[in-house]
């Protein structure tokens, strides 16, 4: 019976130890994965933007945002995100020469259908869905962002600065103008072809994710804005 006692005395104090150091593991696992960040930077956006575009590389959406087109048909606020920025976007689209529910999808996939909007640290909106940084060139408002860049094919975190605008309007006024550039060529004029469309950004350096153009194709042909755009 001593020598029962004894051993069953001995594996509870080793289970003991190993629940501890469970314990102790798992707030450092959580911070490696962004869980329990702690930074007062505006983390609504995890892009991965080219350094050439000056934008805030739409892999905005990695796999978060991958997977954030992927559930919004079941949510309401996606068609509530499309309606309220389908006017901008039909006018946007116009002088891009492409189909509106494009320019809808590449919102869509760079802000995870709003959700996950670039904010001030006051919580303000920046209206930026496009995650367009804010460039040498740009001479408006600013917000620091967290964000995600991928350097020869590995996801690094870094803090970016991002263009901040006073309404949707002016957003995809600006989203017009950028991709206006001589390097975006293969992007405009594509009427409703989203494989076109999708490549031309990859191409242009819209994204440093290489999985880019399939993700922006994805949201542009899937059931979502089938359904909300009838």
């Amino acid at each position: 019976r001593r020598l029962r006692c004894g051993s069953l005395r001995r594996i509870w104090l080793k289970v003991s130890s190993r629940m501890m150091l469970l314990c102790t593991m798992t707030p450092a696992s959580a911070t490696e994965d962004g869980v329990a960040n702690t930074t007062v930077l505006p983390l609504s956006t995890t892009s991965t933007r080219s350094e050439a575009s000056g934008t805030a590389n739409a892999a905005s959406v990695t796999s978060s945002a991958t997977s954030s087109a992927k559930t919004a048909a079941a949510s309401p606020d996606a068609e509530k995100f499309v309606q309220t920025i389908l006017p901008h976007a039909k006018a946007a689209a116009s002088e891009l020469g492409v189909a509106p529910h494009l320019v809808v999808a590449h919102a869509a996939l760079e802000s995870g259908w709003g959700k996950r909007e670039i904010r001030t640290p006051d919580g303000r909106n920046t209206h930026n869905l496009f995650g367009i940084k804010a460039d040498k060139s740009w001479q408006g408002a600013s917000v620091d962002v967290s964000t995600t860049e991928y350097v020869a094919g590995i996801a690094q975190r870094r803090v970016e600065k991002f263009r901040a605008y006073s309404s949707y309007a002016e957003a995809f006024q600006d989203y017009a103008r950028f991709l206006g550039k001589q390097r975006y060529d293969a992007v405009r004029n594509q009427g409703d072809d989203a494989h076109a469309f999708a490549q031309g950004l990859q191409r242009g350096g819209y994204a440093t994710d290489p999985a880019y153009a399939k993700k922006v194709s994805s949201v542009a042909n899937g059931a979502t804005l089938k359904r909300v755009l009838g």
